[in-house]
């Protein structure tokens, strides 16, 4: 979702080995992880109500940084069921403000995680994508993967691996199936910010507003992933195929903690217009589900493909 957003709270921890982590350090980090659940977290009441139940939890055993950052993840989930929720560190000992996929260079070389564009038999397109990055980086080749599918007849959009990304991105992309009608796409609440409302930008370029589409989703589609798949079937725009979702329908912030940690924590959650609600902990649920020795792109291509011949 949205913000990827390295928010300016730091908080005092004294300086620990990159090996080993006193009891007095985690005692420090946990506290920490506690004071940004009460004063960021997108529920005031449940965010206290999970700083109180961390404060009485009993230290992971694990001594290394890395190793105590995955435990108190694990500790975290256990309280509330949400997978923006995480804590991280980053062996160079700085701040890792978001996904490891938005250097501007690696993201580049991994081009912003369009992993594959193909013509498939029927005039039917399918394209792959990963992680959607910010249009600021990625837009020329968004351009030029819609301006290469632009004379399909049904489009596949593989989010099978969709781990997440940016919100203004899910908008572009959801923009080329509508038309340029300036229609709501999602709406996010915040605890300390006013609605922020995400609606149908300019693509410039040819729309596929009568196009059929096809959007594959699974276990490993999460967050923004989401969002593009559950905006496009609660408008009746796609056919959803696959496997439900994980459900992490909120937005998350970054918090450096100090010392190489950092903290995701959510602060804003998401309601369709049209379904009043978001896919919070429920995941989309496909509308064609797929069995486990089914290819899900086969399902998608073939359901494309006897439409079409219907006419």
């Amino acid at each position: 979702m949205k913000p990827l957003l390295a928010v300016a709270l730091f908080f005092a921890l004294p300086a620990c080995a990159q090996g080993t982590l006193t009891t007095e350090e985690k005692q420090r980090l946990v506290a920490d992880v506690a004071a940004t659940f009460e004063e960021r977290f997108v529920n005031e009441a449940r965010g206290r109500e999970i700083a109180a139940e961390l404060r009485r939890i009993e230290l992971p055993a694990a001594t290394t940084p890395a190793e105590f950052a995955t435990a108190m993840t694990a500790a975290i989930h256990k309280i509330e069921n949400d997978g923006h929720l995480r804590l991280t560190w980053n062996a160079g000992g700085g701040t890792q403000p978001g996904p490891p996929g938005f250097s501007p260079e690696v993201a580049r070389k991994n081009n912003y995680d369009f992993r594959r564009v193909r013509h498939l038999d029927g005039n039917v397109g399918y394209f792959e994508v990963n992680l959607l990055h910010p249009p600021q980086a990625a837009r020329e080749t968004v351009t030029a993967l819609f301006q290469f599918l632009q004379h399909v007849d049904a489009m596949i959009i593989d989010l099978r691996g969709t781990r997440g990304g940016s919100q203004e991105m899910v908008n572009l992309i959801s923009s080329y199936f509508f038309p340029a009608d300036g229609r709501e796409l999602l709406t996010s609440r915040f605890r300390d910010q006013a609605p922020r409302v995400s609606r149908v930008v300019d693509v410039g370029g040819k729309r596929l507003e009568k196009t059929d589409l096809y959007i594959l989703i699974g276990p490993g589609t999460f967050s923004a992933g989401e969002a593009l798949a559950y905006i496009l079937q609660q408008y009746g725009r796609a056919t959803i195929v696959g496997e439900k979702t994980h459900g992490g329908g909120r937005h998350n912030a970054f918090v450096p903690l100090g010392n190489g940690f950092t903290f995701s924590v959510s602060v804003g959650e998401v309601v369709h217009p049209v379904s009043k609600r978001g896919w919070q902990g429920t995941g989309v649920i496909p509308d064609v589900v797929t069995k486990a020795d089914d290819n899900p792109v086969d399902v998608a291509h073939n359901l494309a493909l006897q439409k079409m011949k219907k006419g």
